[in-house]
């Protein structure tokens, strides 16, 4: 501590220093890569602006798969919030956060109305969809009778036709079962003899919902 005067300045602008960062921020290294994994499946990720001799570190949900370059492959095993970084000299620089899934949430996207002699198409929604699973579409009228059942592949849609037009509008369920989950969804309409079928897709990308 130094005693003085309430107007002395201790310092000059001939004494005052300054600093420049050495690294810009848009050089910092940063971790690209899925901000979501399925249980049992893999994702990889990605340093850019990787510093020399940098190493991976990880969430203890996940397991290590394979790493080349400045990318590096992981395994997500536990359902759960989940990270992987890297460090230097036991330092983390730059970490990335994500989710591993396990496909506790199912859900049937598509139109809730139906036209007369019209047909529309509904898709599964699953966090972590099983390829070899199969997906048992199953739709009920107003009385609550199964009017038809198809089990499909993933990789096909549920198509719900009407054959003819009705005075009244009439609510039917099409419900999903997938193992041990399953979900309704209702659909209204003024048509009549709706029919279920099976349409291939080229490619269904699932929406995670976790």
């Amino acid at each position: 501590m130094v005693k003085h005067t309430k107007d002395y300045i201790p310092y000059t602008y001939s004494s005052l220093h300054y600093f420049k960062r050495n690294t810009p921020l848009a050089l910092l290294p940063t971790i690209s890569g899925p901000d979501a994994i399925c249980f049992g499946t893999t994702g990889t990720y990605t340093v850019s602006n990787a510093p020399a001799g940098f190493s991976w570190t990880k969430s203890s949900n996940l397991t290590s798969v394979s790493t080349s370059s400045n990318s590096a492959t992981f395994t997500g095993y536990t359902e759960g919030s989940a990270w992987v970084a890297i460090n230097i000299n036991g330092a983390e620089v730059a970490r990335k956060n994500l989710t591993v899934g396990n496909g506790s949430a199912i859900s049937i996207t598509g139109p809730n109305t139906l036209d007369n002699k019209a047909s529309v198409k509904h898709y599964p929604s699953m966090s972590c969809p099983p390829s070899s699973a199969t997906y048992y579409w199953e739709l009920r009228d107003p009385f609550g009778s199964v009017q038809t059942g198809n089990t499909l592949r993933y990789d096909q849609s549920a198509v719900v036709m009407s054959s003819s037009s009705q005075g009244s509008t009439y609510t039917y369920w099409l419900k999903l079962t997938v193992g041990s989950l399953s979900y309704s969804k209702a659909i209204s309409t003024k048509s009549g003899g709706l029919t279920l079928i099976a349409f291939k897709e080229a490619t269904l990308n699932p929406t995670f919902t976790h």
